[in-house]
């Protein structure tokens, strides 16, 4: 069996990514949000959870599922035809890489609608989408990795609720430890900032430049976009405090 050694020389270098599939960026051994919730049941959670389970399955849930389609749908559209295709006169498919005409227009119906939020004009028409980023703690030593859905001025996250009233929100991102989600985030933009980092898979040197820029100059500003998960398809934009 490979020691820890062994599977940490095998992380992604230290840097930021751009057009990183989703599975490649599951496959790297470095510590994620999700790895740090369920370090706080155990272990043993953990372990089973992550690449060291060498008996580990992926399974693609219907929410799991929904979630690539609508940030596909959202902050990349341009990749919609390349990872998905339509299945005419069905709700819903369950073959790979495909969708039903249902779930498709029920999507396109709720994006439509998100793009009506003023934040969405503002704040989604510029930046970078689904950035990915790998870096060493500068206090434990330990490989570490955050995705973040999109990035400006902010770090912008997706996310679907039952309820986008403000007061039902609050129990949520206590519930889920979406605190903690932004607090590493956080973190590891100001920690790859502070490193010789490089940016891989992007060709445009002016956009090169300005994600530079962005993450040199990173304002400590962590927004969430929420979205209700059935008509009529509400959203707000709530800002953690620092606490």
């Amino acid at each position: 069996m490979p020691s820890i050694q062994d599977l940490y020389s095998k992380v992604k270098p230290q840097g930021v990514y751009l057009n990183l599939s989703i599975e490649e960026y599951h496959a790297d051994l470095s510590l994620s949000v999700s790895g740090m919730k369920h370090l706080l049941n155990s272990d043993l959670h953990y372990w089973y959870n992550s690449g060291f389970n060498p008996n580990r399955e992926f399974i693609e849930t219907p929410a799991l599922k929904t979630g690539k389609l609508l940030h596909t749908m959202l902050l990349e559209p341009e990749k919609f035809h390349q990872l998905y295709k339509i299945k005419n006169n069905v709700y819903s498919s369950k073959a790979s890489g495909f969708i039903g005409e249902g779930e498709y227009n029920e999507a396109l119906n709720m994006i439509n609608i998100i793009k009506e939020n003023p934040f969405y004009q503002e704040f989604l028409s510029w930046g970078f989408p689904e950035v990915s980023i790998f870096w060493r703690c500068s206090h434990t030593g330990v490989p570490c990795k955050i995705r973040i859905d999109y990035l400006n001025k902010y770090i912008i996250d997706y996310k679907t609720t039952r309820n986008a009233l403000l007061h039902k929100i609050k129990p949520s991102i206590l519930a889920y430890n979406y605190h903690i989600q932004a607090a590493f985030y956080i973190y590891g933009l100001q920690q790859i900032a502070s490193k010789d980092y490089k940016i891989y898979n992007i060709e445009n040197k002016e956009d090169e430049k300005d994600l530079k820029n962005i993450i040199d100059n990173f304002n400590k500003k962590f927004v969430f976009l929420w979205q209700e998960k059935t008509p009529p398809y509400a959203s707000i934009v709530t800002e953690l405090t620092s606490d």
